[in-house]
């Protein structure tokens, strides 16, 4: 919650990592996390996590290049909010392959816009 609005932060799939650069950081969640199906969550320790990283130093390489990968695509988001009109977001963002600027979004996508469509 923001202000008292929902706010998703991601989406992640199956067999991957969330909730790791709060830990990583030394802080506290400040958010949750909800399922769509019925799914098997494990909770992994930063004390066991770093024990992992000293008996195997790939699992140390392998979560810093995910989490590069995650800083990188979201200065890519920040950038795209900031100076991207909304078409062009929703192009991006549902892996739409354009030159041309998206003029009319179909109706399904703009009711995530807004409730009216615009």
């Amino acid at each position: 919650m923001l202000g008292g609005a929902e706010l998703t932060l991601g989406i992640v799939e199956a067999r991957h990592l969330f909730g790791d650069v709060p830990a990583l950081a030394g802080r506290q969640r400040g958010a949750y996390a909800e399922t769509l199906d019925p799914s098997r969550v494990a909770l992994l320790t930063i004390s066991l996590l770093h024990h992992l990283v000293q008996e195997n130093p790939e699992v140390g390489l392998r979560l810093a290049e995910r989490l590069a990968g995650r800083l990188h695509e979201s200065r890519e988001w920040i950038a795209d909010v900031a100076l991207k009109k909304v078409p062009s977001r929703l192009a991006r963002f549902y892996g739409w392959r354009t030159c041309q600027p998206v003029t009319r979004p179909r109706p399904r996508i703009a009711s995530r816009i807004s409730p009216s469509g615009r």
